[in-house]
């Protein structure tokens, strides 16, 4: 919100790895960034999703393919998918 004038719109916030705040690869910094909470405390859900369930780390590993980095626009997982669809075609076998 712009101090000077709290009518004004603000820009929507997006999700982004943590380039700062990181122990890995910034999912926990991002989240907490994000959600304006301590990163300490999204570490500590993911640790506890993998204790109990052990659902925390393909969580984890989903968010660093599908998340950006910060300053960046595609995230790994757009990468790939873009890699693939550029793939040149073989021509066939001429005799």
């Amino acid at each position: 919100m712009d101090p000077i004038d709290p009518a004004a719109p603000t820009a929507p916030r997006r999700l982004f790895r943590s380039t700062t705040n990181r122990w890995m690869a910034g999912v926990a910094g991002g989240l907490a960034d994000y959600f304006r909470v301590d990163a300490t405390l999204i570490r500590l859900v993911f640790v506890l999703l993998t204790i109990c369930g052990g659902i925390g780390i393909p969580m984890y590993l989903l968010a660093w393919v599908i998340v950006p980095r910060e300053g960046e626009i595609q995230s790994i997982g757009e990468r790939m998918l873009n890699r693939s669809d550029q793939s040149v075609a073989v021509p066939p076998n001429s005799k």
